[in-house]
């Protein structure tokens, strides 16, 4: 048994780092390897660069074959502003059909144009969307939200989510699945003492059949296959501009590492490796990838595909990254042996295929809780550049701390959105909407933070020649009140 639990340890950081099997997995496969420009509507001012096409994304086993070629042959734009996103609450849509609080909502998309900002960021549950039946789907309240970002002229990130979020509201997963679940524990990421990691899928299972008769890979295709036929109107006239691929536990590529039931958000112990279900003993984490060359999702023969920009998230475990075995980033399967960069292999691997990086943790800065675990998030967000930088894979951010209020966060976000120091973000998403949100102790200070990014460095007075003037427009006590009363109900 000691044998078996070593050797499972050791699978289960090799799966993450030589390079990453996960994203090979769940990897982006080019079409055609061709980067297309989005014409979508430019609020503040015009964006450079291309954006990858939807179709040559998300799933390389969906979506078609053929790598996005030598990751040392990719430029990254340091100089092209970083768009600016403001994430909708998570319990926007929670029984498929309807959208909850609409007038709150729409009230916060119609604040977010005011401000300059580029859009919004949705987050689309596979639990909302199929949540009796594997046989049928629930969009009109997803869409409804589209529709409400499209009439204000914005952009819309949607961020698919095969995956729970603890506190949002939403179940973790449809509860077919969870059905399952109370039959097969062993379907989730399991500790030694057995705890149970229920809000997501172990990676063990990825290809057996265990889900009424078909595997997690299989359904997780059917999910985005449905939303691309559901949005297809939203991607081909650009107002669905960015989509972000939920990869592991809370979306982030990473094994699970914290004990069940903790606060991630406050976690900073060094781990505890969550490799303990009987599919992933028995060696399920180093199974051969699956195949690719599946029909292409997006538009049919002769029909232009819509263009994206596809995104992942990567973990910002900062604590404990001063230590020499960085324990608690080697317990999520990502770790630094000898010199290596231990982001290195998964940068190269979004690299490949034309995928930008998202760093959950722009906002974060030392502390005293910080310091006392060993944590060093100015050497890991190096750290990761360095690794994108290397391979041309390009990067965006959010902040971790959902609603923030300390100046000193709102100066090292703006620091990282507007530095071209290393590289500069393709985007930006402001974590989250709601009544904190909005609330006159927290919405002016955001005002300002985001005037100072729309304006940037260097600008004259008269401000730039773009709607972020908009901003004068919108007196924070008034667009405080205002937009708090509708969006109370959030």
């Amino acid at each position: 048994m000691e044998t078996t639990v070593a050797t499972t340890a050791m699978h289960h950081g090799a799966a993450m780092a030589s390079p990453s099997v996960r994203l090979r997995r769940l990897g982006v496969r080019g079409l055609d390897g061709r980067a297309r420009t989005t014409n979508r509507v430019a609020l503040r001012r015009p964006r450079q660069g291309g954006c990858r096409d939807l179709r040559a994304a998300v799933l390389g086993r969906f979506f078609g074959g053929g790598d996005h070629g030598n990751s040392k042959n990719h430029e990254v734009d340091d100089l092209a502003p970083a768009r600016l996103f403001v994430g909708l609450p998570i319990d926007s849509v929670t029984d498929g059909a309807t959208v909850n609080s609409a007038a709150a909502i729409a009230a916060g998309i119609r604040a977010v144009r005011l401000l300059g900002a580029d859009g919004v960021e949705l987050p689309v549950f596979w639990s909302v969307a199929q949540p009796e039946s594997p046989e049928r789907f629930s969009w009109a309240g997803y869409q409804a939200v589209a529709d409400m970002v499209r009439a204000e002229g914005l952009s819309l990130r949607v961020s698919l989510r095969t995956h729970g979020t603890p506190g949002g509201g939403v179940p973790a997963l449809p509860s077919w699945v969870s059905g399952v679940g109370a039959d097969d524990p062993d379907i989730f990421f399991t500790d030694r003492s057995g705890g149970r990691h229920e809000g997501c899928l172990s990676f063990a299972i990825d290809e057996l059949p265990v889900l009424h008769g078909k595997s997690p890979l299989q359904l997780y295709e059917a999910f985005y296959r449905g939303f691309a036929g559901a949005f297809e109107e939203f991607l081909e006239d650009s107002t669905i501009t960015d989509v972000t691929v939920g990869l592991g536990a809370h979306g982030v590529l990473r094994y699970p590492s914290y004990p069940p039931g903790s606060d991630a958000r406050t976690f900073t112990g060094v781990g505890e490796f969550q490799c303990f279900d009987k599919y992933m003993l028995a060696g399920g984490a180093r199974r051969p990838r699956p195949g690719h060359g599946q029909a292409a999702v997006f538009g049919g023969a002769g029909k232009p595909a819509p263009a994206v920009e596809l995104s992942a998230k990567i973990p910002f475990m900062h604590w404990w990254h001063g230590a020499g075995s960085r324990p608690a980033e080697a317990a999520a399967g990502f770790y630094k042996s000898g010199r290596k960069n231990g982001y290195s292999p998964v940068a190269k691997m979004f690299a490949r295929h034309g995928c930008t990086m998202v760093v959950p943790g722009m906002d974060v800065c030392m502390n005293k809780q910080h310091h006392s675990a060993g944590s060093s998030p100015d050497q890991l967000l190096v750290q990761i550049k360095n690794a994108c930088r290397r391979h041309g894979a390009r990067i965006a951010g959010e902040n971790a701390s959902l609603v923030m209020t300390h100046t000193s966060s709102f100066s090292r976000i703006r620091t990282n959105v507007l530095t071209t120091d290393l590289m500069r973000p393709r985007h930006f998403t402001y974590q989250r909407m709601g009544a904190d949100f909005f609330s006159p102790h927290h919405f002016p200070r955001f005002m300002e933070f985001l005037r100072s990014v729309v304006c940037g460095d260097g600008e004259d007075d008269d401000g730039p020649a773009d709607d972020s003037h908009h901003l004068a427009d919108l007196p924070a006590a008034a667009a405080a009140g205002s937009a708090t009363r509708e969006a109370k109900a959030l």
